[in-house]
């Protein structure tokens, strides 16, 4: 288990924090694993490279890897053209179970 920190513009991050949004398409460049723990950081609306102070925490409860869903799903010629790095994303299957308005510091220690 890891603590994963990722920026989460402001919409979906509404919708997980109301429990709309259970799922989340990832690039799988950090190795995400079910029991992994996202600290989802909430961008501000027109700029991504700051934060509203907004803070999620959520469980990763499943992850499906799309090249393997993708290797299942489509006839074996196609499959040979698919390389694995063309299709390294994940759907994250989360569960949020902490939520905050206020500074970053300590958020490893709730985890």
């Amino acid at each position: 288990m890891k603590v994963i920190e990722i920026k989460c513009d402001h919409d979906p991050f509404i919708d997980i924090s109301k429990g709309i949004k259970k799922a989340e398409f990832r690039k799988n460049d950090r190795d995400y694993q079910t029991g992994d723990i996202l600290f989802l950081k909430q961008t501000r609306i027109n700029d991504r490279d700051h934060y509203t102070g907004y803070w999620i925490l959520a469980d990763v409860v499943h992850v499906m890897d799309l090249f393997e869903y993708m290797k299942q799903c489509i006839p074996c010629e196609c499959s040979m053209i698919i390389k694995q790095g063309d299709l390294d994303f994940v759907m994250l299957s989360i569960k949020p179970f902490r939520q905050y308005l206020g500074n970053f510091s300590g958020v490893e220690n709730l985890c």
